[in-house]
């Protein structure tokens, strides 16, 4: 203790600050009434900040606000945009000061009401689809950007106190103070709500930072790792009240042979800022400071700066370099594992001694700029990897469509050198019905293996402008000895190289479906092609005895004319009557064939005859082109409403979303209505001796394999849920179809496209995913258990007020209720085979057993 005393001692302690970026959702919230708009839900944030709780607020005095407009990046997107965008922004634009500035007391709620009119003006140009670009609107938006400052006991504003102080006898706010930040960037369709935190353990001496005070500046001194856990607690209660007035953002990265878990978050960037005054005299380099070192282990939880996972670069402003304020900064950067998902972590300590306001403008403007740069890679990570997981399933279904027709053309083919005649026909007649299921999927295959391969290549190099624009802005010198650059970290680092190697797993995946496709198809074709040379052969044989028989029936005509004496006949009248019988026999054939189809046509059991049609108009009704069209159609009745000024605009969102809610019931009722049909038509066991079995196994196996893999390709970007949850919970494949893959049956819907579309759809949070899943399981197993069908299954779901324009108030309460349903069960576990398998065929009337456990986990690949 003595010696880490006297470290502590020559390394004095000048600043300490923790900066952690939070999401939330801003616009459009397009299912939530008006009163819950995020204008409004801000504007209660605010209040509660900058006055208090409660109706008179407390005693601490009122907090600052200073107004933060980005005019820069406003007249950048100024200059780009069109004169007709310009007007609908001039249109909208309310005051705003022309340079950022403190309220003064008696201005202060003005000053508030005017910032969230200028917010609601641009939400509600975002949610009317008002016709500005996305940059435009974001940098117009941002025009409105402020700060509030809280010291001493308004941190208690923040949220729940802090249990323990660092300073025995004094509260856990005592010299500490706080600033948030608001702004809003677009990612992945939506406005973000940037809120930022900065606890600072003195007082900030910017006036960036904190409005002018005659107190002089303290610097706190202390235990870092003391520090650190109560600036975290002061954070956490910040973040819960933040997400009490905002509706949080949650990113999420999956990774191979993820489970519903959804455990792998994505979180923002966070930061930890120190000052040493030794190395601020320059008599030790920042990355030799105790305090650095001391920092490192307790915010990266690493020995120092020199550990192999970490990367430090020296980095400085170039538009500060080019006005002549050089501030050099040493940023170390690690991706930290947390309980709640992973955070870019940073420590950032100056190089030398400077002004300290100037460091204090700087390491801001730096984390402006990482901040951003973290969340566009955050937000393409959850995008590219949704994508990659619904794609990974899609090849899934394929390699389990081909693995089974491979099994099926194994016992066509023994059969071909032994049949003969009619029994010889049959087999060639399923042959041909394999080979017609599979070119059914060779062209989506194909489209599959393309997208993937695409995906990857966009993985490949996604972040490489926004790395490119960051290094524009701070220029750095990397330090080889201690590890690898910043730009190398966040171009490979943590999630980034792990996905690329998923991705290329995948398309690996895809190109071998594809490829077993095609030579299975080819292996189909030859067969045929030794067929036609075989009869082709026989043919010519034939010819051959036909001739000798014609050439000896002539020879025996002219020898017997010669030798007995025939009279004369006229045989006109008799060939006439033969050519008529033969003309109307080929006529009544030609007309028997059309009249019943059987022209050319295959030769199927009843049981196809009666199991397809009604498979072959479903899938026909949920095409993922006529479904488009369809929403094409609903988003131009909308936008009608949209553009009628006499029209609620988030009415016209209510509208939309009944409107499809009735698509979705139809779709999943007509889902439904097929898989009750299947069950309930008798086939005959692929156990049956002979070829009998073996038609019953192709004509199941091409039925349900058309069922499962013509689906929509996504349901996600569709109001579809219901619909999505029945396929995902009773899918329609029996384990008689032998539709398995290389981890056991496959999913008919993917983690990512649940998960998007319960989110998308109807509000649920990362977290509710796991008791959803649950339920539905639990639900089928139910059904499965009282010999209910596919239909019962439907009514319960629909029943549960699961549907598409979900608030998140209904969404709460709809998902109270599936949690009581499903009681202390939770599925927070990874998932095994079987968990979503498909049923034991039965005959109708027949109650399957309940299930008794689970398959045994499957093991990931490395």
């Amino acid at each position: 203790m003595s010696g880490e005393s006297g470290d502590q001692d020559e390394h004095p302690l000048g600043l300490l600050v923790l900066v952690d970026v939070l999401w939330a959702r801003w616009a459009p919230l397009t299912k939530e009434p008006a009163a819950a708009q995020s204008s409004l839900r801000h504007d209660g944030l605010l209040v509660s900040l900058l006055h208090g709780a409660g109706s008179l607020g407390d005693t601490y005095g009122d907090a600052a606000l200073r107004h933060v407009p980005r005019v820069p990046e406003f007249e950048r997107a100024w200059a780009r945009a069109a004169p007709g965008e310009r007007a609908q922004v001039d249109e909208l634009l309310a005051y705003h000061p022309p340079e950022a500035r403190w309220s003064t007391s008696q201005h202060l709620d003005r000053d508030r009401l005017d910032i969230i009119s200028g917010l609601r003006a641009f939400g509600e140009a975002r949610t009317r689809r008002a016709p500005i670009s996305i940059d435009l609107l974001e940098a117009a938006t941002n025009l409105y950007s402020h700060r509030v400052y809280l010291e001493g006991p308004q941190l208690l504003r923040l949220g729940a106190e802090p249990q323990r102080t660092i300073r025995p006898g004094l509260p856990t706010w005592a010299g500490l103070h706080a600033c948030l930040d608001f702004r809003v960037r677009h990612q992945l369709g939506y406005f973000w709500l940037y809120a930022t935190i900065s606890l600072w353990s003195s007082r900030p001496q910017s006036r960036r930072h904190a409005p002018p005070s005659p107190a002089a500046v303290v610097p706190a001194d202390g235990d870092i790792r003391q520090f650190r856990r109560l600036f975290q607690q002061w954070r956490d209660g910040f973040r819960e009240t933040l997400y009490h007035h905002h509706l949080p953002l949650r990113p999420t990265v999956l990774q191979d042979a993820d489970s519903t878990s959804f455990r792998r978050k994505y979180r923002a960037p966070r930061f930890w800022i120190v000052g040493c005054r030794a190395h601020a005299e320059a008599s030790t380099p920042p990355q030799d400071c105790r305090r650095v070192q001391e920092l490192c282990r307790a915010a990266l939880d690493v020995p120092g700066p020199e550990a192999s996972d970490v990367a430090v670069e020296v980095v400085e402003s170039t538009r500060r370099v080019f006005m002549g304020d050089e501030m050099p900064l040493l940023v170390l950067r690690r991706l930290k594992r947390l309980p709640e998902g992973a955070a870019p972590a940073y420590v950032v300590a100056p190089w030398r001694a400077g002004d300290e306001a100037l460091q204090e403008d700087v390491v801001q403007e730096l984390i402006y700029e990482f901040s951003d740069v973290e969340t566009t890679i955050a937000a393409h990570l959850f995008d590219r990897t949704t994508e990659l997981d619904i794609d990974d399933g899609f090849a899934g279904i394929y390699e389990a469509v081909v693995y089974r027709a491979s099994e099926l053309w194994d016992q066509l083919a023994l059969r071909l050198p032994l049949l003969r005649g009619r029994e010889l026909d049959d087999l060639h007649q399923l042959i041909e019905l394999v080979h017609l299921t599979l070119l059914q999927g060779l062209a989506d295959l194909g489209y599959l293996k393309a997208k993937v391969s695409r995906e990857a290549a966009l993985l490949e190099s996604a972040n490489d402008d926004d790395i490119d624009r960051l290094t524009q802005s701070f220029v750095g010198s990397e330090m080889p000895e201690l590890g690898r650059g910043l730009g190398e970290s966040l171009r490979s680092g943590g999630y980034v190289r792990p996905i690329h190697r998923w991705a290329r797993d995948v398309e690996v995946s895809a190109t071998s479906a594809l490829e077993h496709f095609t030579s299975l198809l080819d292996a189909i074709s030859k067969a045929f092609d030794e067929r036609r040379v075989r009869e082709t052969d026989r043919i010519g044989s034939y010819g051959v005895v036909v001739a000798l028989v014609l050439g000896f029936v002539g020879f025996a005509a002219e020898t017997w004319g010669a030798v007995v004496d025939v009279p004369d006949v006229d045989a006109v009248p008799i060939l006439s009557f033969i050519g008529l019988i033969a003309i109307a026999t080929a006529l009544g054939r030609w007309i028997w064939a059309r009249w019943f189809r059987t022209l050319g046509s295959l030769t199927v059991s009843d049981y196809f005859r009666t199991a397809y049609p009604p498979v072959s108009d479903y899938l026909q009704l949920c095409r993922t082109e006529r479904i488009a069209r369809l929403d094409e159609v609903e988003m131009a009745r909308q936008q009608d409403d949209l553009d009628d000024p006499e029209t609620d605009d988030l009415a016209s969102y209510t509208e939309y979303h009944r409107r499809w809610h009735e698509i979705d019931l139809r779709l999943a009722r007509q889902y439904a209505g097929v898989v009750d049909r299947l069950q309930e038509i008798p086939s005959r066991s692929e156990r049956e001796d002979g070829l009998g079995g073996v038609r019953a196994a192709v004509e199941l196996w091409a039925v349900h394999a058309l069922l499962l893999s013509e689906r929509p390709r996504t349901f996600y970007d569709r109001p579809l849920p219901c619909l999505a949850m029945m396929y995902r919970f009773y899918p329609a494949h029996p384990e008689d179809a032998g539709l398995r893959g290389r981890a056991g049956p496959p999913l008919s819907v993917s983690d990512a496209d649940l998960l998007l579309t319960l989110r998308m759809q109807c509000g649920a949070e990362v977290d509710d995913i796991p008791t959803v899943v649950a339920w539905g399981r639990k639900l089928r197993d139910r059904v499965e258990a009282d010999g209910l069908g596919a239909a019962e299954m439907l009514k319960k779901i629909e029943a549960s007020g699961l549907r598409s324009g979900m608030g998140s108030t209904e969404w709460r309460q709809t998902f109270a209720t599936l949690e009581a349903a499903v009681g202390d069960r939770r599925d927070g576990g990874p998932r095994t085979a079987g968990q979503d398998r498909p049923r034991s065929a039965v005959a109708a009337g027949d109650v399957p057993a309940a299930r008794n456990g689970s398959a045994p986990t499957v093991a990931r690949r490395p």
